[in-house]
């Protein structure tokens, strides 16, 4: 965004970034109901526990798998992902172990709800 910003010129980026007079454009509030992927990224800057990222991600690359086999529409991606997060969001992992057995536990749950949606997709 910052290169087209920019163009013709390279970006000279200071943060936090201010774009206050810098063109004839305008910047709105995220819409977090329209796009969740875009809340949770929030969320996992402002206060998410440990489990979250690692739960956030697992589910996310089951997600993109199914989609890309063709057994999820693409919009479901999100709402699986963001589904198994919360749900294993307050586990603090203390060692490797827990981050692979949170990493595990967000596979398997996602899985069973890509097994929903192509349920309903199909």
């Amino acid at each position: 965004i910052a290169y087209a910003l920019a163009y013709p010129e390279e970006p000279r980026l200071h943060f936090p970034l201010r774009f206050e007079g810098k063109g004839n454009y305008r910047l709105l509030p995220v819409d977090t109901e329209r796009f969740p992927a875009l809340g949770a990224l929030m969320r996992l800057r402002l206060n998410a526990k440990p489990s979250y990222p690692i739960a956030l991600n697992a589910a996310d690359e089951v997600a993109v798998a199914a989609f890309l086999s063709g057994k999820i529409p693409f919009s479901s991606i999100p709402t699986i992902a963001l589904e198994t997060a919360s749900i294993l969001d307050g586990k603090t992992p203390q060692k490797m172990e827990d981050v692979y057995r949170i990493d595990s536990e967000a596979r398997a749950i996602s899985e069973e709800r890509v097994k929903k949606w192509m349920c309903s997709f199909t």
